[in-house]
């Protein structure tokens, strides 16, 4: 990146997401919708992705947001779950950044970090819908934790970007 200083570097927080996290979604959705329409934008995801960028929904706070990570990592529910809790909340996730630069020539190119190489799993799906969000709560869900995803208006919709998967971590 020191060779390329027009690039701006944002450092999010991980693994719980917190104030920087917020601030490169912030960028990250400003940066989506002023890109000209029909040019090219190439976006990379890896591991990590899911903490380290975050734009939240209306209704959801920040200490919201770091209790629902602290409580999913700290319960050893699979990441499936805490990804599929993480869309809710997210207004890039679950295919909402792809759908913001659906007025552009977008690819993505993703190294894994969760089983099956789900695309939709990686990043909690920053740029590709999931195949199956359906979102089972376990019975050790917090009361205040089910309040605030019944509350919630149905996400937006998403979309998917061509993509290539070239790596998994292991």
């Amino acid at each position: 990146l020191l060779e390329f200083p027009q690039l701006e570097r944002l450092a999010g927080d991980h693994p719980v997401p917190g104030a920087a996290s917020l601030a490169a979604g912030e960028a990250v959705l400003q940066f989506a919708r002023s890109v000209p329409p029909q040019q090219r934008v190439l976006v990379l995801v890896s591991g990590g992705a899911s903490s380290l960028v975050e734009a939240l929904v209306p209704g959801v706070t920040p200490e919201q947001l770091h209790e629902l990570n602290a409580w999913a990592l700290g319960s050893g529910v699979d990441i499936r779950t805490h990804n599929a809790l993480r869309r809710r909340v997210s207004r890039l996730k679950g295919g909402r950044l792809a759908a913001e630069l659906a007025h552009t020539r977008a690819r993505a190119l993703l190294i894994s970090d969760v089983p099956d190489d789900d695309p939709g799993v990686i990043g909690s799906g920053l740029v590709s819908t999931v195949r199956d969000d359906g979102l089972e709560l376990p019975e050790s869900t917090p009361d205040w934790l089910r309040g605030l995803l019944a509350e919630l208006p149905e996400p937006a919709p998403g979309a998917s970007l061509p993509l290539a998967l070239v790596g998994t971590l292991d």
